[in-house]
């Protein structure tokens, strides 16, 4: 019996260290040493009483504490009117970026490199694009894969916790209120893990919630519904259930502090992706070689 409680109090404190990790701050991290290697993604379940569990998957700190944030409508930006529909190429620059810096080599988050790109996918680019030019253009160190269109939820939701966990950046199509929306995409709430204070992630039906899985041209209170590109970084889900609560980066977003993760429950976040989808899902995976 001793021995079994023993067993039980070295889990729990495990189990309190792994939910006391500090997410790194999604910036630049001088103190990261480049590293051609790159180990499994941060995983790892806590237990209720009740049999309930949650499982997190996130990309490793040591690959997500290169991440740069660059906003996509930057005053810097040498695409003009046209960084309004360059959201799929800034969330892919933003992920090369952070990989090849991992790798040790030079990118480049910034307007010179987001032109480069867009000036191949063009604008309201989609994933297929992405996936196309990541083959073409970033082969030498990183892998692209992409989930091409399926009507299965579960295939999807396998797709992205199982490359969630090789520490790919999750890039998808969401349909969100980013319309005559410049303060909408910037507000605190959507920065929270708390139901309370993020309709998003308790999937209220507020008009003030952001991703949505309303049709493209909807309107709400002054605001629109167009369709978007965002990154996934993380994943807490809900066992048995499968639902959960998803972390991702905003391109559309300026940078926040302390980070620049905002967060969206998880069915709101497969709901918006068939929105965007025209009746398929469509995900992109970016990984290092």
């Amino acid at each position: 019996m001793k021995a079994k409680n023993a067993l039980l109090f070295l889990v729990s404190c495990f189990m309190m260290l792994s939910c006391s990790d500090v997410e790194p701050i999604v910036v630049p991290s001088s103190s990261l040493s480049p590293t051609v290697s790159h180990s499994g993604a941060r995983m790892f379940t806590t237990y209720a009483p009740n049999g309930t569990s949650v499982t997190t998957t996130d990309v490793d700190p040591s690959i997500l504490g290169y991440f740069q944030h660059y906003w996509q409508n930057d005053p810097t930006t040498l695409l003009g009117n046209n960084s309004k529909v360059s959201c799929a190429a800034t969330s892919y620059m933003m992920a090369a970026n952070c990989i090849s810096l991992y790798k040790g080599l030079s990118y480049g988050a910034n307007a010179t490199k987001q032109q480069q790109i867009f000036n191949v996918v063009g604008a309201n680019a989609n994933l297929y694009q992405l996936w196309a030019y990541g083959n073409n253009y970033n082969a030498s160190f990183l892998r692209a894969r992409l989930l091409a269109v399926t009507y299965s939820r579960e295939t999807l939701k396998s797709w992205i916790e199982n490359y969630l966990a090789e520490n790919s950046f999750i890039i998808v199509g969401v349909n969100a209120y980013v319309t005559n929306a410049s303060n909408l995409v910037h507000n605190n709430e959507y920065y929270s893990t708390s139901s309370s204070v993020n309709p998003d992630v308790d999937g209220s039906t507020l008009p003030q919630k952001y991703i949505v899985s309303q049709a493209i041209g909807t309107s709400s209170n002054g605001y629109g519904v167009g369709g978007h590109v965002i990154i996934i970084t993380g994943l807490n889900k809900n066992n048995p259930a499968g639902t959960g609560m998803i972390t991702y980066i905003d391109p559309i977003s300026k940078g926040h502090s302390p980070s620049n993760r905002k967060y969206v429950s998880y069915t709101r976040l497969l709901d918006s992706i068939i929105a965007n989808s025209s009746g398929g899902y469509r995900v992109l995976a970016i990984s290092a070689l």
